[in-house]
């Protein structure tokens, strides 16, 4: 798998944000019902649903780990934006369920080694009615 390829599944993956239960645990129902997801950012002015998520990779790097494997670390960074008039509490449902997805997309994907969160960061309504979630994550794949 190449840094595209994995970049497009994570956006294939959060896609799926419907606002109804999550295919990969009955349990969870979505609190959002995504828009647009794109694997570039976008300007503010081009934005024309909401909420709407944009994934972009930052850095890969490759790590062998002997007998020819090589892996492939690809840093990402999601970045979330809602429009309504409780800015903090449409930011925290968005984000828990990008949270969602990226804990659970292994069980669709399971090319990726591991992929996780690091950072979480809402705004507080400083320009309310219009919010923002940004999200860091790593993944580790394969390099075929």
């Amino acid at each position: 798998m190449d840094k595209f390829t994995a970049l497009d599944r994570i956006v294939t993956a959060l896609r799926r944000v419907d606002g109804h239960t999550s295919p990969w645990d009955a349990s969870y129902t979505f609190s959002t019902s995504i828009t647009a997801v794109y694997d570039r950012e976008l300007y503010i002015d081009e934005i024309n649903a909401f909420p709407c998520v944009m994934c972009v990779a930052d850095q890969v790097q490759v790590r062998h780990s002997g007998a020819g494997e090589r892996y492939n670390i690809m840093t990402f960074r999601i970045r979330g934006v809602t429009w309504d008039d409780q800015v903090e509490d449409a930011g925290e449902m968005l984000a828990d369920d990008i949270e969602h997805v990226i804990s659970h997309i292994r069980q669709e994907y399971p090319a990726f080694d591991e992929c996780r969160i690091n950072t979480i960061q809402t705004d507080e309504g400083l320009n309310a009615p219009l919010g923002a979630v940004i999200i860091e994550g790593v993944a580790l794949y394969r390099n075929d």
